[in-house]
């Protein structure tokens, strides 16, 4: 999906196309790419590094583009990925977490 956001200028109208895909959604793993042409999130990490690298090829997305993963909670269908990630390619990861009882 694409989308554009404009914002006026004193010059001209500049536009910024957004681009959300998901990657998988499931029991199996979730992951989600948001990202514009300069830089992208993943919103959670559920399936392999190798796996995510290669849909997002399939795609034609840069994983250097991704500058960070945004965890909605930490189950492993939500997090699968994340160790290999964050060694590999990633080193912000966002988790707000459960507050404490």
């Amino acid at each position: 999906m694409k989308s554009g956001v404009c914002a006026p200028n004193s010059f001209s109208l500049h536009c910024m196309s957004l681009y959300f895909t998901s990657l998988n959604s499931g029991s199996n793993g979730n992951c989600y790419y948001i990202g514009n042409d300069r830089e992208a999130v993943l919103v959670d990490a559920g399936i392999s590094c190798r796996e995510t690298e290669r849909r997002m090829s399939r795609l034609g997305l840069d994983m250097g583009k991704v500058k960070a993963i945004v965890v909605s909670h930490e189950h492993v269908d939500h997090i699968r990925g994340i160790p290999v990630l964050s060694k590999n390619t990633i080193s912000c990861i966002y988790y707000r977490g459960y507050p404490p009882a």
